[in-house]
């Protein structure tokens, strides 16, 4: 007796047909248990108990990560003051490293790098060092832990020492949206387009400005005045603003800044 799958009689098998409904009938099973598993997924990412554990776990190993670094610590502090004379700290050294400097970072990646939160108290004495440079660091904290900061350096500078930081200039950054653009602006609107934005075609000053803001973990970028005004009121004095590259200091201790730097600053501390 010959008949199709719809007019199967009981007991029969519809062979090859047969096996092709129970491998879509198997497909079905699967894909719905993967729906409903995707759904699981999205509930656990949406629950509040389980972000907070996750939270929870990388804090916990931030947490032991650093009571490592705060055990070597003082071997390395107490290694470089004793074998330099002239004294020189980093922060926010990241792979920058310099010979001759005490690089410093909240996240060593090296070996050579000491632990140092520079949003709080140092481990050093008033007085200690002669040099201290910082390059783009200062515009990823907030205003008033940049205030710590300053202060923190204002004291374990030696008196007449200086301070170096490299920031992005505010009001350099606000021209380009200027009407009408030098071609240096032009230039960087161009590049940073290129390589941040792409497919950006309208309004690309506009966009630049934006990206510039978002990314890379910025909290608070300064123009001359405020930075001024944040470290007069962090007990520096001679504060003075400078091209990348340049300084006045007779036998300059500090790295050359590259060019890409917008604007670079030398501070001195009053005797």
């Amino acid at each position: 007796m010959s008949s199709f799958a719809g007019d199967l009689l009981p007991g029969e098998s519809g062979g090859e047909h047969d096996s092709y409904a129970r491998r879509r009938i198997r497909g079905s099973e699967l894909a719905r248990r993967g729906t409903r598993k995707q759904l699981v997924f999205a509930r656990l990412k949406q629950s509040q108990f389980i972000v907070g554990l996750a939270k929870a776990l990388r804090g916990l190993n931030r947490d032991l990560r650093v009571l490592v670094w705060l055990a070597k610590r003082n071997v390395g502090i107490a290694a470089y003051l004793k074998a330099h004379r002239v004294k020189k700290l980093q922060l926010g050294t990241s792979n920058n490293i310099l010979d001759g400097w005490l690089n410093t970072d909240v996240v060593p990646n090296h070996g050579s790098v000491v632990y140092l939160d520079a949003t709080r108290r140092f481990p050093f004495d008033d007085d200690t060092f002669d040099y201290i440079m910082s390059e783009h660091m200062i515009e990823h904290v907030e205003y008033q832990a940049a205030q710590i900061m300053l202060r923190e350096c204002a004291r374990v500078l030696k008196p007449g020492g200086r301070l170096r930081f490299a920031t992005p200039d505010l009001q350099v950054l606000l021209a380009l949206h200027s009407g009408e653009k030098t071609d240096a602006q032009k230039h960087y609107i161009d590049w940073a387009v290129e390589r941040f934005l792409p497919g950006v075609q309208k309004c690309r000053g506009v966009f630049v400005i934006n990206n510039f803001f978002r990314s890379w973990g910025h909290c608070f970028l300064y123009d001359q005045e405020t930075l001024h005004h944040a470290l007069h009121t962090s007990e520096f004095r001679e504060i003075k603003f400078y091209k990348p590259g340049a300084s006045d200091d007779p036998k300059p201790q500090e790295p050359t800044a590259g060019s890409y730097k917008p604007r670079t600053l030398i501070n001195s501390r009053p005797s």
